[in-house]
């Protein structure tokens, strides 16, 4: 098989890992902060809820408001939803931008470099697509908080009032971060 087509097949694996590989958030572009400023972010993390069961399952995405003890609170396109911690099937929150982008484009331009390896690019281009995709995988899922039963108060966190709803707020009235 002569190197160019071998250089083709790895460089299709390559990409086919790298868009198989990374979390995807349903969160509009730019809305969550990178991982340096997510501290002092003063908005919830990013919070896709399934709720329901059967032909009744829901889903709501928005940023995540409160959590109490048998509710969580989700600002959406809609507005404040309430959800009870008893209907939840999944739930996943994003806390920050990762830019995983930037690993998979390093990636993919370290995969293309072994084209001048010769023939050990049999050997360097699938170490460049496994150590890369391993890593950018790993990346685009560490901001990830998944929704357990036994941990729901892990996602207190990652609220806009960690403490829980605050007593006296005008609900009909909060304003979303202003990406929608």
């Amino acid at each position: 098989m002569p190197v160019r087509r071998i250089a083709s097949l790895i460089l299709l694996s390559c990409l086919t890992c790298l868009v198989l590989g990374c979390a995807r958030s349903s969160a509009t572009k730019g809305w969550l902060p990178v991982a340096s400023q997510a501290r002092q972010e003063a908005f919830g993390g990013w919070i896709e809820v399934k709720y329901g069961a059967g032909e009744e399952e829901k889903e709501v995405k928005g940023e995540l408001i409160a959590v109490e003890e048998d509710s969580l609170f989700t600002l959406s396109e809609i507005g404040l939803v309430s959800i009870a911690a008893g209907d939840i099937s999944r739930a996943t929150l994003r806390a920050y931008d990762s830019k995983h982008g930037t690993l998979a484009t390093w990636t993919l331009l370290g995969t293309l470099s072994t084209a001048s390896h010769g023939l050990i690019l049999i050997i360097s281009a699938p170490v460049w697509i496994l150590w890369g995709s391993v890593t950018t995988g790993a990346a685009s899922r560490a901001p990830e908080v998944k929704y357990r039963q036994e941990a729901w108060e892990e996602l207190r966190k990652f609220a806009r009032f960690p403490l829980g709803m605050p007593g006296g707020l005008d609900r009909g009235h909060m304003k979303a971060k202003g990406f929608w």
